[in-house]
């Protein structure tokens, strides 16, 4: 009986581990030059060459297989 119990529980966490990995990615936040003057950056701030405030991107949509 303690080998079922054992053999449940370790089907029961192996199932939980298992989803949680995988679980989807939280996205970096993003932020450009509308004039695109400069390479995107992870930070907020002025653009180097025009001085206009980055703006934050947002994240493309990822095309689902089929």
């Amino acid at each position: 009986m303690k080998k079922l119990v054992m053999a449940i529980a370790l089907m029961a966490l192996g199932t939980t581990v298992s989803f949680a990995q995988s679980a989807p990615a939280t996205e970096k936040t993003i932020y450009e030059c509308p004039m695109h003057c400069e390479p995107a950056t992870d930070h907020a701030g002025t653009c180097g060459k025009c001085k206009m405030d980055l703006v934050e991107v947002k994240p493309k949509a990822k095309a689902k297989k089929q």
